[in-house]
């Protein structure tokens, strides 16, 4: 039975994550993970920020990226790390793409 990815729908969270650190707390090949603060509801959360370095993506690994995170939105384990929505980063942090 194949798992179906189109239907999943990944919120994105633009406005509502910033980094606090301006330095990498890991990289790979294609992003960079920094700490952030996530703030829904008026209560804040310190969460990991995966920034992926659009330079880097062709649209093909885009692609598979946005499969990634639709197939991670869905799981739901002790051992994997929540993954709670999306956002667009410009210059300045996370924001509106232009």
């Amino acid at each position: 039975m194949a798992f179906n990815l189109a239907n999943i729908h990944v919120p994105e969270l633009t406005g509502r994550v910033v980094t606090t650190d301006n330095r990498a707390s890991g990289s790979g090949n294609f992003a960079d993970v920094r700490k952030g603060i996530y703030t829904p509801q008026g209560h804040s959360n310190t969460v990991a920020v995966k920034i992926l370095r659009p330079s880097l993506l062709s649209d093909m690994r885009l692609a598979r990226k946005t499969i990634r995170a639709k197939a991670w939105s869905t799981l739901n384990h002790p051992n994997v790390a929540g993954f709670i929505d999306v956002c667009y980063q410009d210059m300045r942090g996370c924001g509106t793409p232009k």
